[in-house]
């Protein structure tokens, strides 16, 4: 082989499974169960991803036709800014003479 006289030399990913390659089902059986043992089985040793997610997202389109509501800014302040006077308080009752 050119580029890599030395079998040793060969990289991993030329026995690899490349996108096109027919794999009839007992392959395809044998490599999912084999990922289940592995720590990143998502991804190749150069940490490419080594699947490709197959969804459907049609159904999800009815969904996003509706009105979603927005985020109540104004109440979220006052929540904060009333637990902030809570703890500051606290504060104070545990620490009465000191100044932040």
């Amino acid at each position: 082989m050119k580029g890599f006289p030395n079998s040793r030399e060969k990289p991993f990913s030329l026995g690899a499974v490349k996108f096109g390659d027919e794999l009839d089902s007992t392959e395809c059986t044998h490599l999912i169960k084999s990922l289940a043992y592995c720590k990143l089985p998502f991804q190749c040793a150069h940490g490419r991803p080594s699947l490709t997610p197959l969804v459907d997202f049609s159904h999800l389109q009815s969904n996003c036709d509706k009105q979603t509501s927005k985020p109540q800014l104004w109440k979220i302040k006052k929540k904060l800014e009333s637990r902030q006077q809570q703890i500051e308080n606290k504060y104070d009752s545990v620490f009465p003479n000191s100044t932040v």
